[in-house]
This record gives C-alpha cells, structure tokens and sequence, in this order.
C-alpha cells in the first residue's frame, strides 16, 4: 500500500498504472471495475480475502476498502475514483466536463440513486450486522423478511418509476453510459441474482424499462466482456 511518501498525482491523463483493491465481491468496487472497462483503460483488479482484511485494515487511510492504487499514490471513496477515472479517459464521455449541465444531471441522478441505496441498507444489514441496527444479537428471520418484503412493496415501486423516466429506452443521462449507469446497473443487477433472502429475482419484471435497461447495459461489448471473462474465473 502507498504511504506518508507517496508520490501525489499531477497528471490524471498520463496517471497509472491502476490497481483497484477490493473484495471478492461486487457492492462498493462493481461500479468502478465497470467504469475502467467503459473508459477503455486496463487495471488490476485486486481482490481481497475476508481472512485477509485485519492484517491489511490498520494499513489503510479510512479503515476500508476499495482503494484505488495510481502508481503510487492512494485514492479512497467510490464516486471519486468513478470521476477520476472519467477524467483519465475524457473521449469516454463517462463524465463530460465539456458539459456542466449534464454533469450536473450525473451528480443529481447519483444522489437519486444513493438515496435508493440507503433506504436499502438497513434491510440489508440487519441480517449481516445486526447491532449497527442496535439489535444485540442475531434478528430473527420473520423480521428480516418483514423488512425486506416492505423495501420490495413500497419503496421500489417509486424509485423504479424514478429510473424509469430518467432511462426511457437510452441510460440514465442520455444516449451514451456515464458513471451514473456504473452505479445504477450493478445496484439493479443485485436484485435480480437472488442472493438477498427474501427478495424473489423476479422483483423487477414489474418494471419493463428497467429490465430492457438492464439487458441494454449488459449487451455493450466491454461490458460482456467483464461479466463473460469473470464468470470463468
């Protein structure tokens, strides 16, 4: 890991190489590996045992992961390494500094998300820390299924009528994919893998703009790749 010497980034166009460190996992580092595999810029994905995580925790600047390795230079903070690398690769259109307002739309449409994310998270944690709730031990099953059933029923439904408008039969902000879609896609993508109990796979399909949009993301050629390329790993 880099360190009190560390060399700081001077350049973001002639920066690297890029290294991201993360778990074996998607959550908080999907959105940037999809990032780099849209902007066209190699990396190495380095990914994280859990048995590994005390030893190297102390290590690190916040006590969490990802981090983002730039030569030698560290960066932290999921949106900001999704910006920075936009700015490494400005032809992408992942973040268009050429155009403040539809930056701007970007940076709204993130917030949207992270709103959807954060009403998530407590149905999400209770089952997995159940005392970052104030619960002292394990929460019994009925109430995890209660509330992730009242996530599903409630508040999907307007979140997805949310996307829905801002998607149409393009992405989130327009025709092209920006860092906004690396942070919608694999959140949307989540629900559909049924790895969360009590949440059906087929919680989405009430919403057909959001299934086409996830078909659509998934259909880009860099994309595939990924997914394609990591399923045989």
């Amino acid at each position: 890991m880099g360190g009190q010497n560390a060399k700081p980034i001077t350049s973001v166009s002639s920066a690297g190489p890029f290294r991201l460190v993360y778990f074996d996992v998607e959550a908080a580092g999907e959105k940037v590996r999809l990032a780099f595999c849209l902007a066209g810029i190699p990396f190495e994905d380095k990914r994280v045992k859990f048995e590994e995580w005390e030893t190297l925790k102390p290590k690190t600047k916040y006590g969490q992961l990802p981090i983002l390795q730039v030569g030698d230079e560290e960066l932290y903070q999921s949106t900001a390494m999704l910006k920075y690398v936009a700015l490494a690769a400005p032809e992408s259109g992942l973040y268009p500094l050429s155009d403040p307002v539809k930056c701007v739309r970007i940076d709204e449409m993130m917030g949207l998300i992270a709103d959807f994310q954060n009403l998530w998270a407590p149905c999400f944690y209770v089952a997995m820390y159940p005392e970052r709730l104030g619960h002292a031990g394990a929460v019994d099953k009925a109430v995890i299924e209660k509330m992730r059933t009242a996530f599903v029923e409630n508040e999907m439904p307007k979140f997805m009528d949310f996307f829905s408008k801002a998607i149409g039969s393009s992405f989130v902000c327009g025709d092209t994919p920006t860092i906004a879609d690396c942070v919608l896609f694999p959140q949307l993508r989540y629900f559909t893998r049924g790895v969360a109990d009590f949440v059906p796979p087929t919680c989405l399909e009430p919403y057909p703009l959001i299934t086409a949009y996830i078909d659509r993301v998934l259909s880009l050629e860099p994309i595939k790749k990924w997914y394609d390329d990591n399923a045989k790993m």
